[in-house]
């Protein structure tokens, strides 16, 4: 079995939901260790124990919560697979002694609390770097360690509006729109998971730790990056225009035959579009004035939706996709969530895998969406139940005996069951 690239790295975890969990699921993909820590009274929200608005959404594997609905939530169980789990209440002293205990064996740790949380733990970076030289440690709140925003708190919701990506989103002279699904979640998160491969790399070198300041906001940021610039240059607000482009044209979503079908379909240069106009059965399409360029297409854009439209409305997404697949158009049917555990195309790359968790069964999940050649990185496990692996974590790394870790969970500070709120 090929080599991870990253099995002699050690993380302690302490992101939560999506932002930073995403990251360490990445590295952790890659081979790392990463402890996932929480509190019982306080678990990853994720888990959906206490947040009234996730139980709603049917969060829980087959709707149904069960006697721990914190280990069947499938929103936590998507980020964390190939992490173990821990808990510590890191309230009381006795939980932050043995997580700074534990973080003199890690290469990093990770938070997205808001700067005052660690800082008020006495966990900060200057505090665990004196315990462990050359620790490096990913700090991801939402709009950064300074600035006037610093202590603000935020989820993908309301940085997205923040980070200005809402402005872009909608339809043309419509209402901006946020994109639904957390958006700088998971930006952030792979911004995340490169800055501390970056700070690996670093060390490995220098032998030098460091803290990484990870704003969500202003790794939103760099995806619009292209509409900051031109508002430098020409003082003009960019405005939502749908899913058309500014430099390719025909491109957009176009509605096919049935309930909610719809195609993907983008022409990057005039080849694709005669390729396109053959497919369609109008090939005199592709040499005529109006369209023949891509700048006499975007003049006449509105023209050239209503044709393609007009062509994939008497068909069905599926041969839509074949047919232009086939004549080398770039393009993809707009799948549900179920049917990309079906796509042709996940299943040659055999990107849905599956996993055995204790509590939900065998399930289907997202494979490694990136394959490296020497280290390809492989999913070896199920996401951990609440504290499921806080017995030998705490035995291997802070040296405890079965008794001491017995008070522990007669205490509170560590073990498997969430604690409600006033414990």
């Amino acid at each position: 079995m090929s080599r991870m690239a990253l099995e002699h790295i050690r993380i302690l975890d302490l992101t939560q939901a999506w932002s930073g969990a995403y990251a360490t699921q990445i590295l952790a993909d890659l081979g790392a260790e990463v402890i996932k820590v929480e509190a019982r009274q306080r678990p990853d929200p994720w888990r959906a124990v206490r947040n009234g608005a996730l139980r709603h959404l049917q969060v829980y594997a087959d709707n149904e919560p069960g006697e721990r609905p914190h280990n069947r939530s499938y929103l936590s169980n998507s980020v964390n697979r190939n992490k173990y789990g821990i808990t510590l209440d890191l309230s009381r002293e006795k939980g932050r002694e043995l997580f700074r205990r534990l973080a003199t064996f890690a290469d990093v740790v990770s938070e997205n609390f808001t700067p005052r949380v660690m800082e008020n733990f006495g966990l900060h970076f200057e505090a665990l770097h004196e315990l462990r030289p050359g620790l490096i440690m990913l700090s991801m709140p939402a709009y950064g360690g300074t600035g006037p925003y610093r202590d603000v708190p935020g989820i993908g919701g309301t940085i997205e509006p923040m980070s200005g990506n809402t402005d872009l989103l909608g339809y043309e002279g419509g209402r901006p729109m946020n994109s639904g699904v957390m958006y700088p979640d998971p930006i952030a998160s792979i911004m995340g998971a490169s800055a501390v491969l970056t700070a690996l790399h670093c060390r490995e070198r220098t032998g030098r730790g460091q803290h990484i300041d990870l704003s969500q906001q202003e790794s939103m940021l760099g995806m619009i990056g292209y509409y900051v610039v031109a508002h430098s240059l020409t003082g003009e607000t960019p405005m939502p225009r749908g899913n058309w482009d500014p430099l390719l044209v025909p491109h957009r979503n176009y509605r096919c035959q049935g309930d909610d079908q719809w195609v993907a379909i983008a022409s990057r240069t005039d080849e694709d579009w005669m390729r396109l106009c053959e497919v369609m059965g109008q090939p005199e399409l592709g040499s005529d004035p109006r369209f023949a360029t891509i700048a006499a297409r975007m003049e006449n854009r509105t023209v050239v939706d209503l044709i393609v439209q007009e062509w994939t409305q008497q068909q069905t997404a599926e041969d839509v996709e074949q047919a232009l697949l086939a004549a080398g158009v770039p393009v993809g049917k707009v799948r549900s969530m179920a049917e990309i555990y079906t796509c042709p195309q996940g299943k040659a790359r055999q990107f849905i895998v599956e996993v055995d968790h204790p509590e939900v069964g065998r399930r289907a999940t997202a494979g490694i969406p990136v394959r490296l050649s020497r280290s390809p990185g492989r999913v070896r496990r199920a996401a951990p139940c609440l504290g499921g692996d806080s017995t030998d974590i705490l035995q291997r790394f802070a040296g405890l005996s079965d008794e001491e870790i017995a008070a522990l969970v007669e205490e509170g500070i560590t073990g498997e069951d969430f604690i409600e709120p006033g414990y």
